[in-house]
């Protein structure tokens, strides 16, 4: 006799699985295309670590070192946005 179980069901491996393969199949066409596949790989391979390392890139303190890197590492004064307010943008 088969009983469903309460929570028993993830979905999140079966999706980056399926993320991984349609990656490998998308290289794979780009090499048979002769595309340039450096760009693509680079492209692939943030994808493919996006989609299995997701649970780990969202924590909050990933998410808040990522923050603090990025407020110490772009200049402040370098980037402005043009307008005419009595502030800077």
């Amino acid at each position: 006799m088969l009983r469903v179980l309460a929570g028993g069901g993830e979905r999140g491996p079966v999706i980056s699985a399926a993320v991984v393969v349609t990656c490998i199949a998308i290289l794979s066409l780009t090499v048979a295309a002769n595309l340039p596949t450096v760009e693509v790989s680079i492209v692939v391979l943030a994808v493919v670590v996006a989609s299995v390392a997701y649970r780990h890139l969202l924590t909050w303190s990933t998410l808040l070192s990522a923050m603090i890197l990025v407020i110490l590492f772009v200049p402040i004064k370098r980037y402005t946005l043009p307008g005419n307010m009595p502030f800077d943008l």
